[in-house]
């Protein structure tokens, strides 16, 4: 489960324990979250479909079960989320409402061309 942002306030939530199930093992402390944490579940499973794939179009086509423009659509939104992410390390100066306010509107989108197909 990736929860990034806070249900309450909507700022950005921090690891602070981690566990290992086999050893009953656990770490305290502040971890940091993976840059794509963010990015809803579905967006994830196909930018790693789209890497498996080396990028082919067609394959990602009969792999899916998708016409060439909903994996096209697909591919200009995970660039954008992408590109947002690599924005916000470079300026390193995005607020916790601007990280919230595009987590929410990569959701948005991504959802959109969910119900559209």
């Amino acid at each position: 489960m990736n929860i990034v942002n806070c249900p309450s306030c909507h700022g950005t939530m921090q690891a602070v324990k981690l566990y290992c199930p086999a050893c009953d093992i656990s770490v305290k402390g502040r971890f940091t979250h993976n840059s794509y944490a963010a990015m809803p579940q579905s967006m994830v499973e196909f930018m790693e479909a789209f890497v498996l794939a080396r990028g082919n179009i067609k394959s990602l086509e009969s792999q899916l079960g998708i016409s060439y423009p909903t994996v096209r659509a697909k591919i200009d939104a995970l660039v954008e989320a992408m590109q947002g992410v690599v924005d916000a390390r470079a300026t390193a100066q995005v607020t916790q409402e601007e990280q919230a306010k595009a987590t929410q509107k990569v959701t948005q989108t991504v959802q959109a061309m969910a119900q559209r197909h």
